[in-house]
C-alpha cells in the first residue's frame, strides 16, 4: 500500500517532470531561435564579405598603430599585395606620400572628409585616388581604428588629362596652321622675288660678257680710251669680279633659305592639321620627316640627327597620334642628350630608323644621352612618373605614347638601353590591317 508521504514525492515526482519537459521544450526552442539566429548571422556575414570583397572601392581597415588590419580585393589591387595576409600589419603610411596620413587620416586631418590622395603601390606605382576616412569604434565607444574608403580615379585623371592634351594641341595646331598660312604668302612672293633676280642676273652675265667684248675691241682699236678707263676704274672701285661671282652664290643660299622655311612651314601644316580620329593608310616616313622638321629646334643645338628610312608599306594608323608619339620620343631624346653634355662634352647623336620586320613594321628612336636606370625601365611608362627635373616633364609623354602605341594601335613600345650607353625605343605596328584593306 502506498502511503502517504510515498503519494506525496510523487506528485512532487510528476510536477518536476513537467517542468523539466517544460525547461527542455524552452530550451529547445531558445535553441533553434539561436541557431536560425546564427545562421542568418553567418549568412549575413558572408553576404557582407562577398559584397565587400566586390565593391570597386578600396576599403582598407587601419589600426590605431597605423597597420593594416584588413583590406579587401580593391584595396589589395591598389596597393599592390597578391593576398590579404601580405598586407595585414603593413604601415599604410608606406603607401603614403609624406604628410598625407597627418593630413588626411588623423583627428586633427580630414576624417570624414573627401580628399584626392595618392596610394603608392608596391613596385612604386601610384594611383590617385578619391578617399574618405571613418573613424571605428567598439560598443563603448572607444577608437579602435581606421576605415579608409578609396576610390580609384586613374583613368578619370588620365582622360582629363588626355582632353587637356587633346585641346592644348587643337589650340596649337590652329595657331600653327595661322602662322603657316600667315608666313606662305610672303614667303611665295620673296621667292617669287629671287627667281627673278637670278634670270636676271644671268641676263646680266650675258650682257655683260657681250660688253666686255665690245670695250676689248674699243681698246685694240684706240677709240674712247679715256671712257674705257672710266668705266674699268669704276668696276675696280665696285669689284665687280668679286660681284659678279657671290651675287649669284648669294642669291642661291637664299634661295635654298626660302625653300627651307617652305618646307618648315609644310611641315608644320601637316603636323597640325587635325587629320581623323579613323585608322586610315599613311606614309610612316612622310610622318616621321614631317615630325623631324617641327621638332628640328628641339635637337639641333645639342644633337646630329641620322635618318635611316627603310622603305614601308602604308600603315593602318591614324597619322596625327604617331605625329605625336615621334615628337615625344626625339624631344625626350634631345633632354636626354642636354642632360648628358652637362658631365660628358662628346657630340650628341641621334638616330631615327624604320624597317618592315615580318607583319610589321619597326621604328626606332635611339640616343646617346643619360640613358634610364635598370630599376626604373619598368616604370616609364607610368603615369605622372619622370626623371626631369621640376618644371621640365609632366610625366605624360612616354605614357601617351604607350597608350597611343599600345592601346590605339595594336602595336608595341619598348625600351631597350644598348651597351654604349643611352637609350633606344622600339615601335612596332601591325601592317596586317592594311593589306585587309586594300583587298577589300
Amino acid at each position: 500500500m502506498t502511503t502517504k508521504r510515498e503519494a506525496v514525492l510523487e506528485r512532487r515526482l510528476e510536477r518536476a517532470k513537467k517542468e523539466v519537459n517544460a525547461l527542455e521544450s524552452i530550451i529547445e526552442d531558445r535553441s533553434r531561435s539561436l541557431f536560425m539566429a546564427e545562421t542568418e548571422l553567418r549568412d549575413t556575414i558572408d553576404f557582407l564579405s562577398q559584397v565587400l570583397e566586390n565593391l570597386e572601392t578600396a576599403v582598407v581597415v587601419v589600426g590605431l598603430k597605423g597597420e593594416i588590419a584588413r583590406v579587401n580585393r580593391a584595396g589589395l589591387e591598389l596597393l599592390g599585395y597578391g593576398a590579404p595576409v601580405e598586407a595585414v600589419g603593413k604601415p599604410i603610411a608606406s603607401h603614403l606620400l609624406p604628410g598625407q596620413e597627418e593630413k588626411y587620416f588623423s583627428m586633427d586631418g580630414g576624417v570624414g572628409e573627401q580628399n584626392e590622395v595618392t596610394f603608392v603601390a608596391l613596385g612604386g606605382a601610384r594611383h590617385q585616388t578619391l578617399c574618405r576616412s571613418a573613424v571605428l569604434e567598439d560598443d563603448r565607444g572607444v577608437t579602435v581604428g581606421y576605415v579608409l574608403l578609396a576610390s580609384n580615379i586613374d583613368e578619370k585623371k588620365q582622360m582629363e588629362i588626355d582632353l587637356r592634351h587633346a585641346q592644348k594641341l587643337e589650340s596649337v595646331g590652329q595657331l600653327a596652321a595661322g602662322v603657316a598660312h600667315e608666313i606662305n604668302t610672303p614667303i611665295q612672293f620673296v621667292g617669287d622675288s629671287l627667281v627673278f633676280l637670278n634670270e636676271a642676273l644671268e641676263d646680266y652675265q650675258e650682257l655683260q660678257s657681250a660688253y666686255q667684248k665690245v670695250i676689248k675691241v674699243a681698246a685694240m682699236e684706240g677709240v674712247a680710251a679715256e671712257e674705257i678707263q672710266l668705266i674699268k676704274t669704276v668696276a675696280e672701285d665696285i669689284d665687280l669680279k668679286f660681284l659678279l661671282e657671290e651675287v649669284p652664290l648669294a642669291l642661291r643660299r637664299a634661295h635654298e633659305g626660302i625653300a627651307r622655311v617652305a618646307t618648315i612651314v609644310r611641315a608644320m601644316k601637316e603636323f597640325a592639321h587635325p587629320g581623323t580620329t579613323e585608322r586610315a593608310p599613311v606614309d610612316l616616313n612622310r610622318v616621321i620627316e614631317t615630325t623631324l622638321t617641327v621638332a628640328n629646334s628641339e635637337f639641333k643645338y645639342v644633337a646630329e640627327l641620322e635618318k635611316d628610312l627603310g622603305e614601308l608599306p602604308e600603315v593602318m594608323c591614324i597619322a596625327g597620334d604617331l605625329n605625336q608619339v615621334i615628337l615625344n620620343l626625339v624631344v625626350n631624346a634631345a633632354h636626354a642628350v642636354e642632360e648628358r653634355m652637362k658631365s660628358d662634352p662628346a657630340p650628341g647623336i641621334i638616330r631615327v630608323a624604320t624597317r618592315v620586320d615580318g607583319d610589321h613594321v619597326v621604328i626606332e628612336v635611339q640616343d646617346n644621352g643619360t640613358g634610364v636606370p635598370e630599376e626604373l625601365k619598368k616604370k616609364v611608362f607610368d603615369p605622372f612618373f619622370t626623371t626631369k627635373e621640376v618644371g621640365k616633364g609632366t610625366g605624360q609623354g612616354l605614357a601617351l605614347a604607350h597608350r597611343i602605341v599600345v592601346e590605339r594601335h595594336g602595336g608595341e613600345l619598348r625600351l631597350l638601353t644598348p651597351e654604349g650607353g643611352g637609350t633606344t625605343f622600339v615601335i612596332r605596328l601591325p601592317i596586317a590591317e592594311v593589306q585587309a584593306h586594300d583587298a577589300a
